[in-house]
Protein backbone atom coordinates (compact mmCIF):
# COMPACT_ATOMS: atom_id res chain seq x y z
CA UNK A 1 0.00 0.00 0.00
CA UNK A 2 2.80 2.41 0.92
CA UNK A 3 4.65 1.73 -2.32
CA UNK A 4 1.54 2.69 -4.30
CA UNK A 5 1.20 5.78 -2.13
CA UNK A 6 4.79 6.84 -2.84
CA UNK A 7 4.28 6.29 -6.59
CA UNK A 8 1.11 8.36 -6.35
CA UNK A 9 3.10 11.24 -4.86
CA UNK A 10 5.62 11.03 -7.72
CA UNK A 11 2.83 11.15 -10.31
CA UNK A 12 1.38 14.20 -8.55
CA UNK A 13 4.74 15.97 -8.76
CA UNK A 14 4.94 15.23 -12.50
CA UNK A 15 1.49 16.71 -12.97
CA UNK A 16 2.45 19.73 -10.87
CA UNK A 17 5.56 20.40 -12.98
CA UNK A 18 3.52 20.15 -16.20
CA UNK A 19 0.97 22.59 -14.80
CA UNK A 20 3.75 24.94 -13.73
CA UNK A 21 5.17 24.93 -17.26
CA UNK A 22 1.74 25.75 -18.67
CA UNK A 23 1.38 28.49 -16.07
CA UNK A 24 4.69 30.02 -17.14
CA UNK A 25 3.70 30.05 -20.82
CA UNK A 26 1.20 32.81 -20.17
CA UNK A 27 3.36 34.76 -17.70
CA UNK A 28 7.05 34.24 -18.50
CA UNK A 29 7.50 32.03 -21.59
CA UNK A 30 11.30 32.29 -21.38
CA UNK A 31 11.40 29.74 -18.56
CA UNK A 32 8.93 27.46 -20.32
CA UNK A 33 11.31 27.13 -23.27
CA UNK A 34 14.20 26.42 -20.92
CA UNK A 35 12.23 23.74 -19.07
CA UNK A 36 11.08 22.16 -22.31
CA UNK A 37 14.70 21.72 -23.43
CA UNK A 38 15.80 20.00 -20.21
CA UNK A 39 15.66 16.34 -19.25
CA UNK A 40 13.67 15.86 -16.03
CA UNK A 41 14.73 13.34 -13.37
CA UNK A 42 12.56 12.64 -10.32
CA UNK A 43 14.69 11.64 -7.38
CA UNK A 44 14.57 11.38 -3.60
CA UNK A 45 18.33 11.43 -3.19
CA UNK A 46 19.29 13.35 -0.08
CA UNK A 47 21.33 15.82 -2.15
CA UNK A 48 18.18 17.15 -3.86
CA UNK A 49 15.81 18.62 -1.30
CA UNK A 50 13.50 20.46 -3.72
CA UNK A 51 14.88 21.00 -7.23
CA UNK A 52 18.22 21.37 -8.98
CA UNK A 53 19.42 22.10 -12.51
CA UNK A 54 22.65 20.57 -13.76
CA UNK A 55 24.52 20.30 -17.03
CA UNK A 56 25.55 16.76 -17.88
CA UNK A 57 27.19 15.64 -21.14
CA UNK A 58 26.04 18.82 -22.83
CA UNK A 59 22.40 18.51 -21.73
CA UNK A 60 20.49 20.39 -19.05
CA UNK A 61 19.00 18.06 -16.43
CA UNK A 62 16.26 19.21 -14.05
CA UNK A 63 16.14 17.20 -10.80
CA UNK A 64 12.88 17.23 -8.86
CA UNK A 65 12.33 15.83 -5.36
CA UNK A 66 8.60 14.89 -5.55
CA UNK A 67 7.49 15.73 -1.99
CA UNK A 68 10.06 18.50 -1.55
CA UNK A 69 8.61 20.16 -4.66
CA UNK A 70 4.94 19.56 -3.81
CA UNK A 71 5.19 21.09 -0.35
CA UNK A 72 5.34 24.50 -2.04
CA UNK A 73 2.22 26.03 -3.64
CA UNK A 74 2.34 26.74 -7.36
CA UNK A 75 3.24 30.42 -7.03
CA UNK A 76 6.31 29.45 -4.97
CA UNK A 77 7.21 26.49 -7.20
CA UNK A 78 7.50 28.73 -10.27
CA UNK A 79 9.73 31.03 -8.21
CA UNK A 80 12.01 28.05 -7.51
CA UNK A 81 12.12 27.15 -11.22
CA UNK A 82 12.91 30.75 -12.15
CA UNK A 83 15.53 30.82 -9.39
CA UNK A 84 17.37 27.78 -10.76
CA UNK A 85 17.33 28.92 -14.39
CA UNK A 86 18.26 32.50 -13.57
CA UNK A 87 21.47 31.19 -12.02
CA UNK A 88 22.29 29.55 -15.34
CA UNK A 89 21.37 32.58 -17.41
CA UNK A 90 23.77 34.60 -15.26
CA UNK A 91 26.41 31.81 -15.56
CA UNK A 92 26.74 31.48 -11.76
CA UNK A 93 27.44 27.70 -11.84
CA UNK A 94 30.25 28.21 -14.35
CA UNK A 95 31.91 30.72 -12.03
CA UNK A 96 31.54 28.54 -8.92
CA UNK A 97 34.94 26.90 -9.45
CA UNK A 98 36.64 30.16 -8.44
CA UNK A 99 34.94 30.42 -5.04
CA UNK A 100 34.00 28.55 -1.90
CA UNK A 101 30.87 26.75 -3.11
CA UNK A 102 28.82 27.34 0.02
CA UNK A 103 29.42 31.08 0.22
CA UNK A 104 29.10 31.52 -3.54
CA UNK A 105 25.70 29.76 -3.51
CA UNK A 106 24.28 32.13 -0.96
CA UNK A 107 25.92 35.18 -2.53
CA UNK A 108 24.21 34.38 -5.83
CA UNK A 109 20.89 33.71 -4.07
CA UNK A 110 20.94 37.07 -2.33
CA UNK A 111 21.75 38.77 -5.62
CA UNK A 112 18.85 37.36 -7.66
CA UNK A 113 16.06 36.48 -5.18
CA UNK A 114 14.92 40.08 -4.56
CA UNK A 115 14.24 40.51 -8.29
CA UNK A 116 12.32 37.32 -9.18
CA UNK A 117 9.01 37.94 -7.41
CA UNK A 118 6.07 39.11 -9.54
CA UNK A 119 2.30 39.22 -9.15
CA UNK A 120 2.26 35.66 -10.54
CA UNK A 121 5.28 34.38 -8.65
CA UNK A 122 5.68 34.49 -4.85
CA UNK A 123 9.03 34.27 -3.08
CA UNK A 124 9.11 31.38 -0.54
CA UNK A 125 9.65 32.43 3.05
CA UNK A 126 12.84 30.33 3.23
CA UNK A 127 14.47 32.01 0.21
CA UNK A 128 17.79 33.66 1.05
CA UNK A 129 17.57 37.47 1.21
CA UNK A 130 20.25 40.10 1.97
CA UNK A 131 18.37 41.55 4.97
CA UNK A 132 18.56 38.15 6.68
CA UNK A 133 22.30 38.77 7.03
CA UNK A 134 22.15 42.51 7.61
CA UNK A 135 23.45 43.18 4.09
CA UNK A 136 22.29 45.91 1.68
CA UNK A 137 20.18 45.06 -1.39
CA UNK A 138 21.13 45.19 -5.06
CA UNK A 139 24.75 44.05 -4.78
CA UNK A 140 26.47 41.74 -7.24
CA UNK A 141 27.26 38.12 -6.23
CA UNK A 142 30.95 39.08 -6.02
CA UNK A 143 30.17 41.92 -3.61
CA UNK A 144 28.03 39.69 -1.38
CA UNK A 145 30.73 37.03 -1.48
CA UNK A 146 33.38 39.52 -0.31
CA UNK A 147 31.24 40.42 2.71
CA UNK A 148 30.47 36.82 3.60
CA UNK A 149 34.08 35.75 3.21
CA UNK A 150 35.34 38.57 5.44
CA UNK A 151 32.70 37.97 8.13
CA UNK A 152 31.11 41.41 7.65
CA UNK A 153 27.54 40.21 8.11
CA UNK A 154 25.06 39.36 10.82
CA UNK A 155 24.18 35.79 11.61
CA UNK A 156 20.45 35.19 11.15
CA UNK A 157 18.38 33.76 13.96
CA UNK A 158 19.15 30.08 14.13
CA UNK A 159 16.22 27.72 13.91
CA UNK A 160 16.34 24.23 15.39
CA UNK A 161 17.29 21.32 13.17
CA UNK A 162 15.64 17.95 12.87
CA UNK A 163 17.15 14.65 13.98
CA UNK A 164 16.36 11.18 12.71
CA UNK A 165 16.84 8.07 14.86
CA UNK A 166 16.32 4.41 13.85
CA UNK A 167 13.89 2.60 16.18
CA UNK A 168 14.72 -0.87 17.45
CA UNK A 169 12.17 -3.62 16.81
CA UNK A 170 12.12 -7.19 18.10
CA UNK A 171 11.08 -8.60 14.76
CA UNK A 172 14.12 -8.51 12.47
CA UNK A 173 11.93 -9.07 9.38
CA UNK A 174 9.77 -6.00 9.99
CA UNK A 175 10.10 -2.80 8.00
CA UNK A 176 12.68 -0.44 9.60
CA UNK A 177 11.08 2.50 11.39
CA UNK A 178 12.53 5.89 12.32
CA UNK A 179 11.76 8.69 14.73
CA UNK A 180 12.10 12.18 13.24
CA UNK A 181 12.09 15.05 15.72
CA UNK A 182 12.38 18.74 14.87
CA UNK A 183 10.63 22.03 14.10
CA UNK A 184 7.84 22.29 11.54
CA UNK A 185 9.41 24.46 8.84
CA UNK A 186 6.62 23.99 6.26
CA UNK A 187 3.40 22.03 5.88
CA UNK A 188 0.78 21.77 3.14
CA UNK A 189 -2.39 19.89 2.33
CA UNK A 190 -1.98 18.91 -1.32
CA UNK A 191 -5.38 17.22 -1.63
CA UNK A 192 -7.75 15.15 0.51
CA UNK A 193 -5.41 12.13 0.38
CA UNK A 194 -1.97 13.75 0.69
CA UNK A 195 -0.58 15.86 3.54
CA UNK A 196 3.03 17.03 3.70
CA UNK A 197 4.97 18.16 6.76
CA UNK A 198 8.60 19.26 6.71
CA UNK A 199 10.55 18.84 9.93
CA UNK A 200 13.84 20.65 9.48
CA UNK A 201 14.77 19.46 5.98
CA UNK A 202 12.89 16.12 6.10
CA UNK A 203 9.58 16.08 4.20
CA UNK A 204 7.15 13.49 5.59
CA UNK A 205 4.16 12.02 3.74
CA UNK A 206 0.74 11.45 5.35
CA UNK A 207 -2.43 10.07 3.77
CA UNK A 208 -6.12 10.51 4.56
CA UNK A 209 -5.93 7.88 7.33
CA UNK A 210 -3.21 9.75 9.23
CA UNK A 211 -4.07 11.16 12.68
CA UNK A 212 -2.35 14.20 14.20
CA UNK A 213 -2.00 14.65 17.98
CA UNK A 214 -1.06 17.59 20.15
CA UNK A 215 1.38 17.37 23.06
CA UNK A 216 -1.27 15.87 25.35
CA UNK A 217 -2.26 13.20 22.85
CA UNK A 218 -5.51 14.84 21.76
CA UNK A 219 -6.51 14.54 18.10
CA UNK A 220 -6.18 17.80 16.19
CA UNK A 221 -6.96 18.70 12.56
CA UNK A 222 -4.11 19.17 10.11
CA UNK A 223 -5.03 22.85 9.80
CA UNK A 224 -4.17 23.34 13.51
CA UNK A 225 -0.43 22.87 12.82
CA UNK A 226 1.79 25.93 12.67
CA UNK A 227 5.37 26.59 11.65
CA UNK A 228 8.12 26.66 14.31
CA UNK A 229 6.21 24.18 16.51
CA UNK A 230 8.16 21.01 17.32
CA UNK A 231 6.90 17.55 16.48
CA UNK A 232 8.02 13.95 16.54
CA UNK A 233 6.97 11.46 13.90
CA UNK A 234 7.33 7.69 13.73
CA UNK A 235 7.77 6.84 10.05
CA UNK A 236 9.04 4.24 7.61
CA UNK A 237 11.16 4.79 4.51
CA UNK A 238 9.80 3.55 1.19
CA UNK A 239 11.49 4.16 -2.17
CA UNK A 240 13.47 6.96 -0.54
CA UNK A 241 10.35 8.67 0.84
CA UNK A 242 9.51 9.04 4.55
CA UNK A 243 5.91 7.93 5.19
CA UNK A 244 4.52 9.06 8.54
CA UNK A 245 2.79 6.55 10.83
CA UNK A 246 2.33 8.54 14.05
CA UNK A 247 2.45 12.31 14.46
CA UNK A 248 2.59 14.21 17.73
CA UNK A 249 3.52 17.76 18.70
CA UNK A 250 6.38 17.93 21.18
CA UNK A 251 8.85 20.28 22.87
CA UNK A 252 12.35 21.04 21.57
CA UNK A 253 15.18 18.98 22.94
CA UNK A 254 18.10 20.84 24.57
CA UNK A 255 20.38 20.52 21.54
CA UNK A 256 17.58 21.66 19.25
CA UNK A 257 16.79 24.90 21.07
CA UNK A 258 16.94 28.15 19.14
CA UNK A 259 19.90 30.44 19.49
CA UNK A 260 20.60 33.81 17.99
CA UNK A 261 23.75 34.90 16.23
CA UNK A 262 25.53 38.13 16.88
CA UNK A 263 26.81 40.68 14.42
CA UNK A 264 30.38 41.38 13.60
CA UNK A 265 32.72 42.23 16.45
CA UNK A 266 36.14 43.79 16.56
CA UNK A 267 37.78 40.50 17.48
CA UNK A 268 39.23 38.69 14.47
CA UNK A 269 38.84 35.32 16.21
CA UNK A 270 35.15 36.01 16.91
CA UNK A 271 34.57 37.00 13.29
CA UNK A 272 36.21 33.78 12.12
CA UNK A 273 34.20 31.76 14.61
CA UNK A 274 30.99 33.36 13.40
CA UNK A 275 31.91 32.62 9.79
CA UNK A 276 32.63 28.97 10.52
CA UNK A 277 29.43 28.76 12.54
CA UNK A 278 27.45 30.16 9.63
CA UNK A 279 29.05 27.70 7.23
CA UNK A 280 28.16 24.87 9.57
CA UNK A 281 24.55 25.98 9.75
CA UNK A 282 24.25 26.52 6.02
CA UNK A 283 25.38 22.93 5.48
CA UNK A 284 22.54 21.83 7.76
CA UNK A 285 20.03 23.88 5.81
CA UNK A 286 18.69 23.23 2.35
CA UNK A 287 21.20 23.49 -0.47
CA UNK A 288 19.39 24.87 -3.51
CA UNK A 289 22.30 24.01 -5.83
CA UNK A 290 23.54 20.52 -4.98
CA UNK A 291 24.60 19.78 -8.57
CA UNK A 292 27.05 22.65 -8.99
CA UNK A 293 29.90 20.42 -7.80
CA UNK A 294 29.65 18.25 -10.92
CA UNK A 295 29.89 21.37 -13.07
CA UNK A 296 33.20 22.27 -11.44
CA UNK A 297 34.65 18.94 -12.59
CA UNK A 298 33.75 19.39 -16.27
CA UNK A 299 35.03 21.69 -18.97
CA UNK A 300 34.04 25.33 -18.36
CA UNK A 301 34.52 26.21 -22.06
CA UNK A 302 32.28 23.41 -23.22
CA UNK A 303 29.64 24.27 -20.62
CA UNK A 304 29.72 27.94 -21.58
CA UNK A 305 29.27 27.07 -25.24
CA UNK A 306 26.36 24.76 -24.39
CA UNK A 307 24.72 27.51 -22.37
CA UNK A 308 25.22 30.00 -25.19
CA UNK A 309 23.60 27.60 -27.65
CA UNK A 310 20.57 27.27 -25.36
CA UNK A 311 20.30 31.06 -25.09
CA UNK A 312 20.39 31.35 -28.89
CA UNK A 313 17.70 28.71 -29.31
CA UNK A 314 15.41 30.20 -26.69
CA UNK A 315 15.93 33.74 -27.96
CA UNK A 316 15.14 32.68 -31.53
CA UNK A 317 11.97 30.89 -30.37
CA UNK A 318 10.76 33.90 -28.38
CA UNK A 319 11.58 36.46 -31.05
CA UNK A 320 10.48 39.93 -29.98
CA UNK A 321 9.21 38.53 -26.66
CA UNK A 322 12.75 37.63 -25.59
CA UNK A 323 13.93 39.68 -22.59
CA UNK A 324 16.46 42.40 -23.34
CA UNK A 325 19.22 40.56 -21.45
CA UNK A 326 18.71 37.49 -23.68
CA UNK A 327 18.73 39.60 -26.84
CA UNK A 328 22.03 41.15 -25.78
CA UNK A 329 23.58 37.73 -25.19
CA UNK A 330 22.31 36.59 -28.60
CA UNK A 331 23.83 39.62 -30.32
CA UNK A 332 27.23 38.94 -28.79
CA UNK A 333 27.16 35.34 -29.93
CA UNK A 334 25.84 36.23 -33.37
CA UNK A 335 28.66 38.69 -33.92
CA UNK A 336 31.22 36.14 -32.80
CA UNK A 337 30.03 33.42 -35.19
CA UNK A 338 31.92 33.02 -38.45
CA UNK A 339 30.64 32.11 -41.86
CA UNK A 340 32.20 28.70 -42.46
CA UNK A 341 32.21 29.21 -46.26
CA UNK A 342 34.37 32.31 -45.89
CA UNK A 343 36.74 30.44 -43.57
CA UNK A 344 37.03 27.54 -46.03
CA UNK A 345 37.59 29.96 -48.93
CA UNK A 346 40.34 31.74 -46.98
CA UNK A 347 42.04 28.46 -46.06
CA UNK A 348 41.86 27.17 -49.65
CA UNK A 349 43.39 30.39 -50.96
CA UNK A 350 46.17 30.19 -48.37
CA UNK A 351 46.99 26.57 -49.19
CA UNK A 352 46.94 27.21 -52.90
CA UNK A 353 49.61 29.83 -52.39
CA UNK A 354 51.72 27.27 -50.58
CA UNK A 355 51.26 24.75 -53.42
CA UNK A 356 52.54 27.02 -56.18
CA UNK A 357 55.43 25.42 -58.11
CA UNK A 358 57.90 27.47 -60.17
CA UNK A 359 60.22 26.21 -62.93
CA UNK A 360 62.86 27.71 -65.24
CA UNK A 361 61.85 25.26 -67.96
CA UNK A 362 58.81 27.42 -68.60
CA UNK A 363 59.01 31.03 -69.76
CA UNK A 364 57.65 33.77 -67.54
CA UNK A 365 55.75 36.05 -69.92
CA UNK A 366 55.59 39.00 -67.55
CA UNK A 367 59.08 39.05 -65.97
CA UNK A 368 62.09 38.20 -68.17
CA UNK A 369 64.55 35.62 -66.79
CA UNK A 370 62.18 34.81 -63.89
CA UNK A 371 60.83 31.32 -63.34
CA UNK A 372 57.28 30.66 -64.51
CA UNK A 373 54.57 29.09 -62.40
CA UNK A 374 53.87 25.50 -63.09
CA UNK A 375 50.37 24.08 -62.76
CA UNK A 376 50.08 22.91 -59.15
CA UNK A 377 48.36 19.68 -58.14
CA UNK A 378 44.76 19.93 -56.98
CA UNK A 379 44.03 20.49 -53.32
CA UNK A 380 42.51 17.51 -51.56
CA UNK A 381 39.62 18.22 -49.19
CA UNK A 382 38.34 15.48 -46.91
CA UNK A 383 34.77 16.07 -45.75
CA UNK A 384 33.71 13.86 -42.85
CA UNK A 385 29.95 13.48 -42.38
CA UNK A 386 28.57 12.61 -38.95
CA UNK A 387 25.69 10.16 -39.48
CA UNK A 388 25.13 9.18 -35.85
CA UNK A 389 21.65 8.73 -34.34
CA UNK A 390 21.50 12.38 -33.25
CA UNK A 391 21.73 13.53 -36.89
CA UNK A 392 18.23 13.91 -38.29
CA UNK A 393 17.20 13.43 -41.92
CA UNK A 394 16.94 17.20 -42.20
CA UNK A 395 20.54 17.65 -41.08
CA UNK A 396 21.73 14.99 -43.53
CA UNK A 397 20.00 16.89 -46.31
CA UNK A 398 21.76 20.03 -45.10
CA UNK A 399 25.09 18.21 -45.22
CA UNK A 400 24.36 17.00 -48.76
CA UNK A 401 23.53 20.57 -49.80
CA UNK A 402 26.78 21.84 -48.29
CA UNK A 403 28.77 19.20 -50.22
CA UNK A 404 27.17 20.30 -53.50
CA UNK A 405 27.91 23.94 -52.66
CA UNK A 406 31.58 23.14 -51.99
CA UNK A 407 31.86 21.24 -55.30
CA UNK A 408 30.26 24.11 -57.20
CA UNK A 409 32.37 26.80 -55.52
CA UNK A 410 35.73 24.96 -55.58
CA UNK A 411 35.70 22.91 -58.79
CA UNK A 412 39.49 22.57 -58.77
CA UNK A 413 39.50 20.70 -55.43
CA UNK A 414 39.29 16.95 -55.04
CA UNK A 415 36.62 16.15 -52.44
CA UNK A 416 36.84 12.86 -50.54
CA UNK A 417 33.86 12.04 -48.31
CA UNK A 418 34.13 9.86 -45.21
CA UNK A 419 30.81 8.77 -43.70
CA UNK A 420 31.07 7.85 -40.02
CA UNK A 421 28.99 7.47 -36.87
CA UNK A 422 30.93 5.39 -34.34
CA UNK A 423 32.75 3.60 -37.18
CA UNK A 424 33.57 4.22 -40.82
CA UNK A 425 30.51 3.55 -43.03
CA UNK A 426 31.74 4.69 -46.45
CA UNK A 427 34.60 6.46 -48.26
CA UNK A 428 34.10 7.87 -51.77
CA UNK A 429 35.06 10.76 -54.04
CA UNK A 430 32.34 13.37 -54.37
CA UNK A 431 31.96 14.43 -58.01
CA UNK A 432 29.22 15.56 -60.36
CA UNK A 433 29.01 11.94 -61.51
CA UNK A 434 28.36 10.69 -57.95
CA UNK A 435 25.63 13.33 -57.62
CA UNK A 436 23.93 12.05 -60.78
CA UNK A 437 24.13 8.48 -59.52
CA UNK A 438 22.64 9.48 -56.16
CA UNK A 439 24.36 9.71 -52.80
CA UNK A 440 23.17 7.87 -49.67
CA UNK A 441 24.64 8.08 -46.18
CA UNK A 442 24.59 5.08 -43.85
CA UNK A 443 24.82 5.23 -40.05
CA UNK A 444 22.50 5.75 -37.10
CA UNK A 445 24.65 4.48 -34.22
CA UNK A 446 26.67 6.39 -31.60
CA UNK A 447 29.25 9.13 -32.12
CA UNK A 448 33.02 8.66 -32.25
CA UNK A 449 35.26 11.14 -34.08
CA UNK A 450 38.44 9.07 -33.82
CA UNK A 451 38.07 6.49 -36.66
CA UNK A 452 38.15 9.00 -39.58
CA UNK A 453 41.28 10.74 -38.28
CA UNK A 454 42.96 7.36 -37.71
CA UNK A 455 42.07 6.37 -41.29
CA UNK A 456 43.60 9.60 -42.64
CA UNK A 457 46.79 9.24 -40.61
CA UNK A 458 47.23 5.54 -41.49
CA UNK A 459 46.51 6.17 -45.21
CA UNK A 460 44.23 3.17 -44.90
CA UNK A 461 42.22 3.75 -48.09
CA UNK A 462 43.24 4.10 -51.75
CA UNK A 463 41.69 7.59 -51.93
CA UNK A 464 43.75 8.65 -48.93
CA UNK A 465 47.17 7.43 -50.00
CA UNK A 466 48.11 11.06 -50.36
CA UNK A 467 47.45 13.12 -47.24
CA UNK A 468 44.67 15.73 -47.58
CA UNK A 469 45.28 19.45 -47.38
CA UNK A 470 42.11 20.30 -45.42
CA UNK A 471 39.67 18.34 -43.28
CA UNK A 472 36.09 19.56 -42.84
CA UNK A 473 33.92 17.77 -40.26
CA UNK A 474 30.15 18.33 -40.51
CA UNK A 475 28.62 17.29 -37.18
CA UNK A 476 26.48 18.25 -34.20
CA UNK A 477 29.50 17.61 -31.99
CA UNK A 478 29.74 16.09 -28.52
CA UNK A 479 31.75 12.92 -28.90
CA UNK A 480 35.28 11.56 -28.24
CA UNK A 481 38.00 12.92 -30.50
CA UNK A 482 41.79 12.46 -30.73
CA UNK A 483 43.96 14.57 -28.44
CA UNK A 484 45.73 16.13 -31.45
CA UNK A 485 45.69 16.17 -35.26
CA UNK A 486 48.28 17.91 -37.41
CA UNK A 487 46.31 18.80 -40.56
CA UNK A 488 44.17 21.97 -40.90
CA UNK A 489 40.69 21.01 -39.64
CA UNK A 490 37.43 22.92 -39.61
CA UNK A 491 34.73 21.65 -37.25
CA UNK A 492 31.46 22.80 -38.80
CA UNK A 493 28.89 22.41 -36.01
CA UNK A 494 25.13 22.43 -36.44
CA UNK A 495 23.05 24.55 -34.04
CA UNK A 496 23.22 23.73 -31.17
CA UNK A 497 26.60 22.12 -31.62
CA UNK A 498 28.87 20.81 -28.85
CA UNK A 499 32.64 20.95 -28.99
CA UNK A 500 34.11 17.41 -29.19
CA UNK A 501 35.84 16.15 -26.06
CA UNK A 502 39.39 14.91 -25.67
CA UNK A 503 39.08 11.12 -25.38
CA UNK A 504 42.34 10.84 -23.43
CA UNK A 505 41.79 13.56 -20.85
CA UNK A 506 40.18 13.06 -17.43
CA UNK A 507 38.05 14.86 -16.36
CA UNK A 508 36.41 15.56 -19.67
CA UNK A 509 37.64 18.64 -21.53
CA UNK A 510 37.13 19.96 -25.05
CA UNK A 511 39.78 19.48 -27.71
CA UNK A 512 42.04 22.46 -28.37
CA UNK A 513 42.89 21.84 -32.02
CA UNK A 514 40.98 22.78 -35.16
CA UNK A 515 38.71 25.70 -36.02
CA UNK A 516 35.15 25.69 -34.67
CA UNK A 517 32.44 27.31 -36.76
CA UNK A 518 28.66 27.08 -36.63
CA UNK A 519 26.65 26.02 -39.66
CA UNK A 520 24.45 29.09 -40.24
Amino acid sequence: MFLNFVSYVTSLSKTALSNDQLYLIGTEPLYTYLLAGARTVYTRHESVKVAAVSMENGDFVLYINPEGYLIYPQSERVFILKHEWTHWMEEHPLQARFYDKLLWNYSCDMSINPHLETMFCKRPSDAQMPNMYGLPPDLTPEQYYARLESGKFELPKEEGTATITPLQTENKDSIPTFLVHGPITKYRKVNDSLFLVRLGSYVLLFNEDSIFHDKKGHVIPFSALSENEYAEVVCIKQEGAFVGLQFRLSSPRPQQGKTSGKGQTSSASTVQESLEGKKRRLKEQEDMHPKWDSIKDSSPNMNKQTLQNVINQVGSSLGEEAPEAIRKKMTVEKDSQMNWKQELHYLVKQLKGQKKIYTYRKRNRRIPYAPARKKAPRLKLVVILDTSASITEEKLNDFNSELRRILKTHSNIQIIVIVCDEEIRDVFEFTTKSIRQGVTFGGGAGTDFRPPFALIEDRGHPLLKQKPDIVLYLTDGLGPAPSHFNLPTIWCLTTPGQVPIDANQKPQAPITWGKFIHLT
